[in-house]
């Protein structure tokens, strides 16, 4: 396994990991955003595999066209949870809160 997928990998464990968190502080809004960064993910992936560039697309040593469905739910999985961490790194450095953006869900708990 070459280290992209490794990253990858990692990336999605880390957001699995931090939507049961969210799950356990039921915060819905993060759990709604990053269901949405996956599913993103996999429909981007599953709509490149079949288009005319899939064949132009290397996933390891593999064109994203040669790849089965599970792997191309794997690596949109892991593109919506690396998508996430570059979002998260950019909010941890962003002193002036410029990525701030509302929530998907209105907070009902504060009126």
């Amino acid at each position: 396994m070459d280290l992209v997928s490794l990253a990858g990998l990692t990336a999605l464990i880390k957001k699995v990991v931090d939507t049961a968190r969210y799950g356990a502080g039921r915060d819905w809004n993060g759990i709604t955003t990053q269901l949405i960064a996956w599913a993103a993910g996999v429909v981007l992936v599953a709509a490149t595999a079949v288009s005319d560039f899939a064949a132009l697309v290397q996933v390891g040593e593999f064109s994203l066209d040669r790849l089965n469905l599970m792997s191309q739910v794997l690596v949109g999985l892991s593109l919506g949870s690396a998508a996430s961490l570059v979002q998260d790194g950019i909010k941890a450095v962003d002193g002036s809160q410029s990525e701030a953006k509302p929530p998907l869900l209105a907070d009902k708990t504060n009126p």
